[in-house]
């Protein structure tokens, strides 16, 4: 920590300083060789008498790589301070520095005594944080895999196949065969109609197009963008009026300025004048620093001459703001063509129209049209591209297009591949270009089309491209530059380097400016018609990294010029002047206004996060409608395929045959099934552990195997001879079985090797019955189907607060004693509620009974207080599971008798959830096991997920295996018995015990019944008691 290194530069600055001082006066020693020439030491100065060679090596810190084979035992604070005393103990010469080591080294065992009780405890809470926080981690890198895993999953190609167009499509412009035919069946649109699934779509410039090829607007289902690697530059026709540069009038058309905005021009041009001017207007050197503000470059002398002739009517006196702004606007600094298109087309496009650009050398492209191309490469990090081929009028010369135009389509299509570093010139050219719309919604649109693409997620606010979404126009941009050019001028004029004008404006010397330094120095510069607000706009442009100060590189790259961006070029210069210089320096300016600044920047705040909160609940609820409907449309696409839809929604009026199955009340409610018997997730299923999929009769995949046949098919027996092995062809060795009739052996290993054959065939999962396996810390997610989504439940019926899960599963095994598995969870986490992050809606103990954990930590504490008092609370017995542990039946107060879930058994759950009543009923088989009242309702509340095997904490997930989860939109108690015989029945691992085992019972009832009649058929004449122990008999054994 800071107060261990201070203390460690405490108690080496005790000896270092004699050190240092010996080294001092003994400095000609080591360059002397005479000794008559060096100093003679004083016998009484206990410094002269410290060895020089000793004094250097005082400042040396050794530098070791080695690694010890163990981890070394932590050495105590205060023994390492005595040790680095005792170790320079020649050094502390005299009594007073003997005194400050004792009192240091007195004052560290105090602190350190009085704060080992408050570490330990300060320790133990912060490995709890860690934890908390690596789950979170943990949950937010598992959602972003799942969303990953979901678009992987349901991303369509259909219909993606390259679309051929004729070649004579390239002299025909898009708009007009729109504007002829009233359909546009062009091979390019507008980039400004591309749109993904119920996404906007953004305003962009009308040079900018698209390929079909590239995207079609017309394919449905969830889509992935192409990167941007081919972008064609054409014009449909080159003569005359078809392709030229747009004039003033034209450019003034299209650009529109509000009053916000003027007021910006008005302010830049008032900062420029100042210095550059005379009476309000621009001289050369401002119009020079006003042409750099607006395009990032600079421009000759001839050409400011030329444009100062061509919109100043009064060239002596200096360009006026109306002036200023008819040159903005004119198109003058930023020329483009009319009639010339950028398009993104594919690669299959690119390679076509480059095989035709070298078929068509001596030839136009298209006959009887002068329509022209090129075919450039985008590239990352470029902002014009690389030229790859060109057209025969445009071979061998320029394109004709400006590099204004060329840099912006370039950086546009940057932006739409999900670019996020550009230049200065590009961010200034891309906020022009996107200024018709709001940075929310140049936010929205990066964000959703970069999701659609397979990039790392990144923070745009860390990059470049945080000007484009923070930044409302280009006007506000010009003003921010010209602040900028001002306090760079105005520096200058003082005498002042930008170092030395920083460490005037430092008044408190702590290398960061204040809002208040900022305002005092800006004050102390003679800014004109200075306001509180104009400082917040000019601090809120320097502070890049928004940490409320201004650091020495924020200000070095808020002075560098636009252009050059080589301000750092004199740092060392200026460096080494530092020491001449700093005794010029002016005195240090006071801050200014910072309660003012406090409260502008305390209310500009409020209202961005006042934005910042309502674009968020606007984009959580456009997020969740957008989720509904993709999550609509998936599912309509999913019933489709063979074997419907997974998750499988059955509607009243629609599947009545098939909910009949399950009960009479599903006749009226909706049902819908999550399966995992078909080898296949449901859709947008989760699972945050490991898992596999497993035939459901994996316990007999070794019964009833088919013996090694010889090659005419008979039957093989068992033969102990020496011999060659027929089916491995190897060497001489024992035989195990042959044939004796074709006098075909094969050996053990063959024998064996064709049974894990046939177990491997009947282990694969593929095209069998399937149930998913769980291994423990694994936990699903299952997205609960949008009620909108039903399609003729027109007489369904849902009660709002009830609802039913039921879940067909078998346990891998029960927790430990006094532990808890979590089972099901339908709240959905809410991050802002840290305690009940981590906690699930039904548990399950040690005994197999399930519920809240309130009522199980109560049945426990009841239990263990039963047991205390004597009372004999319970009562067990001991059996044994078919190829499983032991477990223990344990009657308990509050549970129905043999409801108790077991492990490695196949069991039907059903819960049954009463929000309105606060209630809760769990069923096992069928049977009801026991009833809650007064149940926390927000543990049930039934959101867009529901979580099953896990819900809690990672611990408590134990896995499982699971093969149906159902939900149904009612209170499902009465139909709870027709529910589990629906699922047993159609379980082949549990439906065909049920069968044999009543085919058993019928068989032995039927054999007691002929013995007791004699071999006659007839109700048999028993005693009571007799018929009272046959009755307990057949009742003990109907529940084995």
């Amino acid at each position: 920590t800071q107060w261990s290194m201070l203390c460690l530069q405490n108690v080496s600055n005790i000896y270092r300083k004699n050190a240092f001082s010996r080294l001092l006066r003994g400095v000609q020693e080591f360059a002397v060789t005479d000794s008559t020439t060096v100093r003679p030491r004083n016998a009484n100065d206990k410094i002269d008498l410290l060895p020089l060679e000793r004094s250097l090596h005082v400042f040396e810190e050794q530098i070791d790589f080695s690694l010890e084979a163990t981890v070394p035992d932590p050495i105590p604070f205060e023994d390492k301070l005595r040790s680095m005393l005792e170790s320079h103990k020649d050094f502390v010469v005299s009594a007073e520095q003997h005194s400050m080591g004792h009192n240091l080294l007195s004052e560290v065992a105090e602190l350190t005594v009085i704060g080992e009780s408050a570490n330990r405890l300060d320790t133990e809470q912060e490995r709890e944080q860690e934890q908390e926080q690596q789950k979170e981690i943990k949950t937010k890198r598992e959602q972003q895999i799942e969303v990953e895993k979901f678009v992987e999953r349901e991303y369509s190609r259909n219909e993606e196949r390259p679309t051929p167009w004729p070649v004579r499509m390239l002299g025909t412009h898009p708009a007009s065969l729109k504007f002829n035919t009233g359909v546009n069946e062009h091979p390019f649109y507008s980039l400004s109609e591309f749109k993904l699934l119920h996404q906007d779509s953004l305003s962009f410039p009308d040079s900018m197009m698209i390929s079909r090829n590239y995207f079609n607007p017309q394919w449905g289902g969830l889509r992935r963008i192409k990167n941007v690697i081919a972008v064609m530059e054409w014009a449909p026709s080159t003569d005359g009026e078809q392709c030229r540069l747009y004039t003033a009038d034209e450019h003034i058309q299209k650009s529109q300025i509000n009053q916000d905005q003027e007021a910006a021009l008005q302010k830049m041009h008032t900062l420029l004048s100042f210095h550059n001017g005379s009476d309000g207007r621009l001289t050369l050197d401002g119009l020079r620093e006003a042409v750099i503000a607006a395009t990032n470059h600079r421009v000759s002398d001839e050409q400011l001459e030329q444009l100062m002739s061509e919109f100043c009517e009064q060239k002596d006196l200096g360009l006026s703001c109306s002036e200023l702004q008819s040159l903005l606007v004119s198109g003058r600094l930023r020329p483009e063509h009319k009639g010339r298109f950028w398009v993104a087309v594919s690669l299959a496009e690119a390679e076509t129209l480059r095989r035709l650009v070298h078929v068509r050398t001596t030839k136009p492209l298209v006959s009887g049209s002068s329509c022209e191309m090129a075919l450039h490469v985008s590239m990352q990090g470029s902002d014009t591209g690389k030229l790859l081929d060109t057209s025969s009028s445009w071979k061998g010369k320029s394109t004709g297009s400006t590099l204004h135009e060329s840099s912006l389509a370039h950086g546009l299509f940057r932006f739409y591949d999900g670019d996020m570093h550009y230049h200065r010139a590009t961010l200034t050219k891309l906020v022009r270009a996107l200024q018709r719309a709001s940075r929310h919604q140049r936010e929205q649109f990066f964000l959703t089309t970069i999701s659609a693409r397979r990039r790392m997620e990144r923070k745009w606010q860390e990059t470049p491209l945080a000007t484009v979404f923070t930044i409302t126009d280009e006007y506000m941009a010009l003003k921010q530059r010209a602040q900028a050019a001002f306090v760079r001028q105005a520096v200058q004029m003082q005498g002042l380097s930008a170092w030395e004008a920083f460490m005037v404006f430092d008044a408190d010397s702590n290398a960061r400016l204040t809002p208040a330094e900022l305002y005092g120095a800006l004050k102390w510069l003679k800014v004109p018609d200075l306001t509180a607000e104009d400082v917040v706009d000019f601090f809120e442009l320097a502070d890049s990294n928004r940490d409320g100060m201004i650091e020495y590189q924020e200000y070095m790259q808020l002075m560098e010029e636009p252009e050059t961006q080589e301000a750092q070029g004199d740092t060392e210069e200026e460096e080494e002047d530092q020491e001449e210089t700093a005794r010029d320096l002016p005195p240090k300016i006071e801050p200014y206004g910072a309660d003012e600044l406090r409260e502008i920047m305390v209310r500009r705040k409020r209202v961005e996060l006042d934005r910042l909160r309502e674009d968020h609940a606007k984009q959580q609820a456009l997020q969740y409608e957008l989720d509904l409907k993709l999550y609509k449309e998936e599912l309509l696409a999913s019933s489709r395929r063979a074997g419907g839809s997974n998750p499988r929604v059955y509607h009243p009026g629609i599947d009545e045959n098939v909910l009949e199955v399950y009960g009479e009340l599903h006749k009226q409610h909706r049902m819908v099934e999550f399966s995992f018997y078909a080898n296949q997730h449901p859709l947008r299923t989760f699972a945050s552990g490991k898992n596999k999929y497993v035939p459901i009769l994996i316990d007999e995949v070794r019964k009833n195997l088919q013996p090694l046949k010889c090659k005419q098919g008979h039957s093989m027996s068992r033969a102990d001879h020496w011999g060659w092995c027929k089916v491995c062809n190897d060497n001489y060795h024992l035989l195990h079985i042959g044939c004796f009739k074709c006098w075909y052996f094969a050996c053990n290993r063959c024998s064996k090797a064709h049974e894990e054959e046939q177990v491997r065939e009947r282990s694969d999962p593929n095209g069998k019955s399937t149930f998913l396996l769980c291994e423990g810390g694994c936990e699903l997610t299952l997205h609960v189907p949008p009620r909108d989504t039903e399609q003729g439940a027109k007489g369904a019926t849902h009660v709002e607060g009830r609802f039913s899960v039921t879940i067909e599963m078998k346990l891998n095994t029960l927790p430990a004693a006094g532990q808890l598995a979590a089972m099901v969870r339908f709240s959905t986490p809410d991050i802002a509620q840290s305690r009940r992050l981590h906690k699930a809606s039904i548990y399950m103990d040690d005994r197999g009974v399930l519920g809240t954990h309130e009522s199980l930590a109560s049945m426990h504490a009841a239990h263990a207080e039963s047991k205390t008092s004597g009372e004999e609370g319970a009562k067990s017995r001991s059996s044994k599971a078919v190829g499983g542990p032991e477990w223990k039946e344990v009657t308990v107060l509050g549970v129905e008798p043999g409801t108790q879930l077991k492990s490695e058994r196949w069991t039907v759950v059903t819960i049954c959830v009463d929000v309105n009543e606060a209630s809760l009923s769990v069923f096992v088989d069928g049977r009801l096991s026991r009833t809650e009242q007064n149940i926390d309702i927000r543990d049930f509340a039934l959101g867009q997920k529901i979580m099953v095997l896990g819900g809690g904490k990672a611990a408590q997930a134990k896995g499982g295996a699971l093969r149906r989860v159902f939900l149904h939109d009612y209170f499902a108690e009465t139909e709870a018995a027709a529910i589990y015989h629906a699922c047993a029945s159609a379980n082949a691992a549990v439906g065909g015990k049920l069968q044999r085992i009543q085919a058993c019972w019928r068989g032995r009832k039927a054999r007691k019944q002929l013995v007791a009649d004699g071999f006659t058929i007839g109700k048999p004449t028993m005693p009571k008691q007799a018929q009272g122990n046959e009755n307990e008999e057949d009742e003990e054994e109907e529940v084995e």
